[in-house]
């Protein structure tokens, strides 16, 4: 995509055969095509005005003993490596300088600035995505004394809830912890609180900290490493709800009935200390065996509360996703063994509900104390699909489903309907995967517009302010409505959410590409082995197909490996049909494949029918 200047906002679609060589950020002339279509203005590259750098981060290919160098997978214009007399292999991680850029002519050459990493080490992958990224770990501070002053200092003018019973639910290896939770049962119902770290406290606007912490956006997680957006000592020790300890937080305290109805609700400034530290695997335990019963009880109630509270979202609008997620082992070089599907515990929902909830009346709280003239609020907004993005999951849903044929407007409740009514455990991961690819992309914006996905009509992120930025501005409104005091400015807050959109899109970039470059490698360890495999979708020339042990790893099955036949893809796009043979094929559909090749250039990897089919 480009932005054209002369269309105002609209974006121009420029294919990989039109990109005439330029890279990401390279500003342009573009032609615009006659046979543009009414969705979308299409253009070609005809010009590179302006190289938007000239070092990059890349790995090594080989061939015919030539130094190639791969920067993304659709690179538009090939790299050789010439001045170099330095040994390479294949897949190690360089930085490298473009000497010449051969414009309008095949390939550019670049010379060595440095060998980042190689192929055999461990952390070898990591260092090409935090390079290529520009993921940088927060500058370390000095101010352990500062920090505990100011725990010691603040503590005193906090409503004291230490003999509060509170506890954590994390994953086993978390090392930083946001939130912690206590629940009582009371006379109307349930009385549930929520802490949140109090990182505001810690972290003042305009300091050195925040403006990095800015800057970052979130933290990264990675096998290899835990990069924070905040220094070590806040994000692991002082911020962090950790076992024992006293800890400022911001406590959103809510009161239910019996049917999960929120009565009121009053945010706090206070000081706690987490009792107890809980796995979601230790929390399942316990429930199912009756076991700890010290801690059964609270846990008890908390499974009942957010049991109602999920059935209540669902039912008013909103829908869940079925995701897969993988776990995985490295070896020495970096490659990943022992994949094995993530379990859901159940009690990862118990503090999902939790979250949510909190976030929802926090949004509300903003909303309800907005200056109109300059709103000053945070919201995480995620709009309904676009006009094509809705008429392909209705498809899907009249195609798999038989239902919503003749309804005009889509329901998020018509989304989590009809997932629900998926039999195959299998089958519905995959329409997960593909109605999350047609949904629009949620965005942090100074304005309320709802939430789709949640079906809330208010909805903001407040209960991670130790690894997403956004939060920690929604910490900062929230203690300015507790004190009574002058609301952030309005022309911070833009700039400030400019660098969080933009941070959360390369955060997921850089692990999309680190999971695709791991599970290349795994495929590349698995050559010709035979996997079960589900059909994901058609494209001009070749189907996209997941496998059932992981939809996340997928690989292209070209229609020349098709039976015989010239295929053509239905209108819908969810299924090809053989024009001669009228043999089909549809999305969804299980197949036996085997893996033919990889191709770490373009990061993909090629299937074909296994003789099983």
């Amino acid at each position: 995509m480009v932005h054209g200047e002369d269309f105002l906002n609209d974006s121009i679609f420029i294919s990989n055969h039109y990109l005439n060589g330029a890279f990401n950020n390279d500003v342009v002339s573009i032609t615009i095509l006659n046979e543009t279509n009414k969705f979308q203005i299409e253009g070609k590259i005809t010009k590179i005005i302006t190289r938007s750098k000239n070092i990059f981060t890349g790995f090594i290919l080989i061939k015919d003993n030539q130094y190639y160098i791969s920067i993304d997978q659709n690179q538009s214009k090939g790299i050789i490596l010439e001045e170099n007399n330095i040994e390479l292999n294949e897949l190690d991680v360089v930085e490298v300088e473009i000497i010449n850029w051969n414009e309008n002519k095949f390939p550019a050459v670049a010379k060595l600035k440095k060998v980042l990493g190689r192929n055999d080490q461990k952390n070898c992958d990591y260092l090409y995505i935090a390079s290529k990224y520009g993921i940088k770990t927060s500058k370390e501070t000095n101010d352990s004394k500062y920090f505990k002053n100011i725990l010691k200092t603040v503590k005193k003018t906090r409503i004291n809830l230490e003999k509060l019973y509170t506890f954590t639910i994390d994953p086993f290896s978390a090392k930083d912890f946001d939130d912690a939770i206590s629940i009582e049962e009371s006379s109307l119902g349930y009385k549930l609180y929520i802490h949140i770290a109090d990182v505001a406290e810690f972290v003042s606007e305009g300091s050195k900290i925040n403006n990095q912490a800015m800057i970052a956006g979130n933290t990264y997680y990675f096998p290899e490493a835990v990069t924070h957006m905040l220094p070590k000592e806040l994000s692991e020790n002082f911020c962090s709800l950790k076992s024992k300890e006293e800890r400022l937080v911001i406590s959103v305290i809510i009161d239910f009935d019996n049917l999960g109805e929120v009565l009121f609700y009053e945010i706090k400034e206070t000081v706690i200390k987490v009792h107890k530290r809980f796995s979601y695997e230790e929390v399942d335990i316990i429930l199912s065996e009756k076991k700890d019963l010290q801690y059964l009880k609270p846990l008890e109630l908390l499974e009942q509360l957010t049991k109602k509270l999920k059935e209540k979202r669902l039912t008013q609008g909103g829908f869940e996703i079925n995701k897969t997620e993988i776990s995985y082992d490295l070896d020495e070089a970096g490659t990943p063994f022992n994949l094995l599907e993530l379990v859901n515990f159940k009690s990862y929902v118990f503090v999902e509900e939790c979250m949510l909830i909190t976030n929802k009346i926090i949004a509300q709280e903003c909303q309800k104390n907005s200056n109109l003239e300059n709103s000053f609020s945070v919201y995480r907004n995620h709009e309904r699909p676009s006009q094509l993005g809705e008429n392909y999951i209705k498809d899907l849903l009249v195609n798999i489903g038989g239902g919503l044929k003749d309804k005009e407007k889509l329901l998020s409740s018509d989304i989590n309907n009809f997932i629900k009514n998926i039999r195959s455990n299998y089958q519905r991961k995959i329409i997960s995967l593909l109605i999350l690819k047609k949904l629009k992309k949620a965005r942090y914006q100074t304005y309320n517009n709802g939430h789709f996905g949640l079906g809330f009509k208010e909805y903001t992120h407040f209960t991670s302010p130790i690894r997403r930025y956004p939060d920690l501005l929604v910490h900062r409104f929230v203690k300015s409505i507790i004190r009574n005091n002058e609301q952030p400015n309005h022309q911070n807050l833009s700039i400030a959410l400019s660098y969080s959109n933009k941070s959360e899109e390369n955060a997921k970039k850089a692990e999309r590409e680190y999971s695709r470059i791991k599970m290349l490698k795994w495929l590349s360890n698995n050559f010709n082995s035979e996997f079960d495999g589900v059909i994901l979708e058609f494209k001009n020339s070749y189907a996209i197909v997941g496998l059932t042990i992981s939809n996340t790893i997928n690989g292209l099955l070209s229609f020349n490996k098709f039976p015989t036949d010239q295929y053509k893809i239905m209108d819908n796009k969810l299924a090809v049909r053989g024009m001669r043979n009228f043999k089909t094929y549809k999305v969804g559909q299980k197949i036996n494949v085997i893996v033919e090749k990889i191709d770490f250039g373009s990061q993909k990897a090629y299937f074909n029918f296994s003789t099983t089919n």
